[in-house]
């Protein structure tokens, strides 16, 4: 990650770009950047990840604030942090968002965003988090040691989460597991419950967590 030195902030102001959708909370960051002094420039936002990567390239920023909700997209903020990180490695990525839950805390810092900042933190907390986050350190809130993920499915729901995210279809898993389509079904049911997921973002933790696969 590119670091700001201390020396440098007056001279050169942390560069934000902004990911989210709801307007309210996009013009509260921006009053809140504006009134924060030189040290901070907002240098562009998008309401949704699949407008956030051209404004990334064509920003330059140092740091992404990101929210984790986007029901508006067809796209999760996985898919985001994903592409960030191969396309940008080195800009730092913040998620900023009011779903605070330990559980999602561990999601987003498996995923190797490097700070997590609540919606309900003092705006002092957010600013100081996305300094941090643009001098190469971690920041935020941590979540509590995590259990692996892993250990919660059985054998069968892993490999049916396995082919799924390797873009089976239930009835191309089914086939080459020489079980039932509502058998496939069922296992993927019971696998997002354990993990509290939705299917996409089931797809993208097990691409992260098995990356020789893929």
């Amino acid at each position: 990650m590119t670091h700001i030195a201390d020396d440098d902030r007056r001279t050169s102001p942390v560069r934000i770009v902004h990911v989210e959708d709801l307007p309210g909370y996009r013009y509260a960051f921006q009053m809140l950047i504006k009134d924060a002094g030189p040290e901070y420039e907002l240098v562009g936002d998008a309401d949704r990840p699949e407008t956030a990567l051209d404004l990334v390239r064509s920003t330059e920023p140092d740091v992404v604030v990101i929210d984790l909700r986007f029901p508006n997209s067809t796209a999760c903020w996985q898919d985001l942090v994903t592409k960030l990180i191969e396309q940008f490695p080195d800009i730092g990525i913040l998620v900023h968002s009011e779903w605070d839950e330990s559980e999602m805390k561990r999601r987003v810092y498996e995923a190797h965003v490097h700070a997590f900042v609540s919606k309900g933190s003092e705006p002092a907390q957010l600013l100081d988090a996305i300094r941090d986050v643009a001098r190469g350190r971690r920041a935020g809130e941590r979540p509590p040691p995590p259990v692996p993920r892993q250990q919660q499915l059985t054998q069968r729901e892993t490999e049916v989460a396995r082919l799924a995210a390797h873009g089976k279809d239930n009835a191309e898993i089914a086939k080459e597991l020489g079980i039932e389509v509502r058998t496939v079904e069922s296992h993927l049911y019971n696998a997002r419950e354990k993990l509290d997921m939705k299917s996409r973002e089931m797809d993208a933790w097990y691409r992260q967590t098995h990356p020789d696969e893929f």
